[in-house]
């Protein structure tokens, strides 16, 4: 039988571990933290037998090279895998997507049992049923929210919350990454603006807003989209322009709150 090609100078890649725990017959790894969907079999395989685990790597590239953790049952270790230098000079390029990387955001959660993780950005809840754009994992203690084909767009503070646990942390693109992206084109130079507050008010499920006095018809989903949830409140104003420029009031129950928007200067450069 033929040797099989093998793609572009991409090794196949084995990791072992031996595991002192008698009769397992499942492991579950993990890279940098993050659960391995190993279920994808024209890119991982794993094998059990007679205590050793391996998880194999096909045509592992620079992507590949991570920290990952085999656990089973109460066991777990890990091991950093690095490309030997031989394969990666005879490696070609990757392309990735106009210069726009898979970013991964994680946190550990003191918080037994915990099974769904809420997330935030700048403290408006994030879609992550958008799977095109966001997947969010949570096992063994650990989320992770991933940030597919990052741009500038993503660079906020993104909030994990689970049950009382609640963690921050900012996001930046590394300037490298920064230097080779393409601009992102945006609609007729119009922005989605968000404006929120925070409600001092219990349970409040529901809010009413206001453009200069007049209330919102926020069912208008093209336009407006409301949020809230834990104690914070967001109206988000999509393809803002110069008619979005007012004086916008939130109210829920006994409170009330307002905030001027003014688009910044020089945005309606775009705008026809």
């Amino acid at each position: 039988m033929p040797a099989k090609p093998r793609e572009e100078g991409r090794p196949t890649v084995t990791l072992t571990t031996t595991i002192p725990v008698d009769d397992v017959k499942d492991t579950t790894w993990f890279k940098d933290g993050v659960e391995l969907d190993t279920s994808d079999s024209d890119k991982y395989s794993v094998k059990v037998k007679d205590g050793k685990a391996a998880l194999i790597i096909k045509d592992a590239d620079l992507d590949d090279e991570a920290v990952y953790t085999c656990q089973a049952d109460t066991f777990e270790a890990s091991t950093e895998f690095k490309l030997p230098e031989a394969d990666k000079e005879k490696m070609p390029a990757k392309p990735r997507e106009e210069g726009r990387p898979t970013v991964t955001l994680t946190t550990t959660i003191p918080v037994d049992d915990v099974k769904d993780t809420t997330w935030f950005k700048d403290g408006v809840e994030l879609d992550t049923t958008d799977s095109d754009k966001y997947s969010v994992k949570v096992k063994d203690g650990k989320a992770a929210l991933i940030i597919k084909d990052a741009d500038l767009d993503d660079e906020a503070v993104y909030t994990c919350q689970a049950d009382t646990f609640e963690a921050s942390t900012e996001f930046k693109l590394p300037e490298d990454d920064k230097e080779k992206m393409p601009d992102k084109p945006r609609k007729e130079g119009r922005p989605t603006v968000t404006l929120t507050t925070t409600i001092p008010v219990d349970d409040v499920k529901d809010t009413t807003w206001f453009k200069d006095g007049v209330e919102l018809d926020t069912s208008d989903s093209d336009k407006y989209s409301v949020k809230v949830k834990d104690g914070k409140a967001a109206l988000i104003i999509k393809d803002a322009d110069l008619d979005d420029e007012a004086v916008y009031t939130c109210q829920a129950d006994t409170f009330e709150a307002s905030t001027e928007f003014k688009l910044p200067e020089g945005i309606t450069d775009g705008y026809k």
